[in-house]
Parts: C-alpha cells; structure tokens; sequence
C-alpha cells in the first residue's frame, strides 16, 4: 500500500513498482496524519528522513529579528521537503513547518532514500528536478526579501503568478502577506493604488492584469 502511494508522488514519478519494492523496505516508511495548524517540524531540530506531502498542505515559518512571522512557502500535495537537508553536513531544519489544513505524510529515512537513489535511476533524476525547483523557490524568496516597498513585492509576487497576460492571485490575502512579509491590509490598500494608477487592472477578484511592463523589479 505505501509502495502504491509513493508511486502517485512526483518523487516516484514513472518509477517500477517492483523495482522499487525490491530496494525499499516499507517497515521503515510511515504514512502520518496531522491535524490543522499542528507542528510538522519545530526549528533546529534534526531532519531524518525526506517526507512528501500526500494530501492537505502545510507552510513552513521563518522567525525575524523584529519577532515577525514570514510564511516561506506553502507546501501542497505531492510536494516533497527535506531534501536540501538529505546532503547536508548540518541536518537541523531553520524553520517551523506547520499544517495549513488536516494533512496526511510521508516519511522516508534517509537510508531508505540513499538505496533509492543508488537502486533506481528514475528515482534520482526526480530528485536531482526536485533539488533544482526548490533552489529556483529559494531564490525568489531572497528576491522578494531584497526588494524594500510594498509596491515592489507585491508587483513581484503577481508576475510570477502571470501567464498569457493573465495573473491569477492563487493565494488569499492573508497567505500572501505571509509570503511577502508584509501586513494584510497594506496589501489590500497597494492593490487599490495601483488599481487607481492603471498599473493593474482587476477582471475579478482573483485575477488581474499588469497594465505596465516597466516594473523596475
């Protein structure tokens, strides 16, 4: 059964299910359930396996030395964290991960995954693509907390979320100021400015447009 779902995951994406049955012992592999808002993971203490996320989602908290909460990302289904941490000499995790909503996971030791990725080379491909999108995450995280207004955050935060012309805000308000690190109601109060200085436009509340391609961002 545990097999069965690892096999659903992106990380076990186009991998055999005997192959797969024969490097892995599923003794060692656990499927955990987690309530609402429950402590997946508090900070420092020390990563020993690679989870993925199976269903509900969950967002990981970094604390500033202003004593504000940021919200770094959210993890949702499918999605896998630990893996930054699998090769590293330092295993303790920086953040608090916490559950958005009632979530189910799994967790893999990391022995498990050292045979995984010696036994099945599909498997390593995925997680080599996995390591790459999480460091392209990273980056427009630092992006983000190097950008100093309001305005500049936010107008980066919608053009990653834009295809076609079209931006789709696919957070709410509340998630996106945890994102960017800013207050609920200044974002609120930046999307009506902008919308006034036709550098956005709104064809319904969860979609935009850019009217502007001079961001300076």
């Amino acid at each position: 059964m545990i097999i069965k779902n690892l096999l659903e995951t992106n990380l076990f994406k186009g991998c055999n299910y005997e192959n797969i049955k024969s490097i892995i012992n599923e003794n060692y592999i656990n499927i955990t359930k987690y309530k609402k808002n429950s402590i997946i993971v508090q900070e420092y203490e020390e990563c020993v396996h690679i989870s993925i996320t199976i269903k509900g989602s969950l967002y990981i908290n970094q604390l500033l030395e202003n004593g504000d909460t940021l919200r770094i990302r959210l993890y949702k289904e499918n999605d896998a964290f630990g893996c930054a941490l699998f090769g590293s000499n330092n295993k303790n995790y920086p953040f608090s991960l916490i559950s958005y909503e009632d979530t189910e996971i799994i967790h893999i030791p990391f022995n498990q995954i050292n045979s995984l990725l010696i036994g099945d080379k599909i498997f390593m491909m995925n997680f080599i693509k996995m390591l790459s999108n999480n460091i392209t995450s990273l980056k427009d995280k630092i992006k983000i907390l190097s950008l100093k207004s309001i305005r500049d955050k936010l107008l980066y935060y919608l053009s990653k979320n834009t295809k076609n012309g079209i931006t789709h805000m696919n957070h709410t308000k509340t998630e996106i100021s945890k994102i960017l690190g800013i207050a609920r109601g200044s974002i609120s109060r930046e999307l009506k400015k902008m919308e006034q200085e036709n550098i956005i436009q709104f064809i319904d509340k969860k979609t935009l447009k850019i009217l502007t391609n001079n961001l300076n961002i």
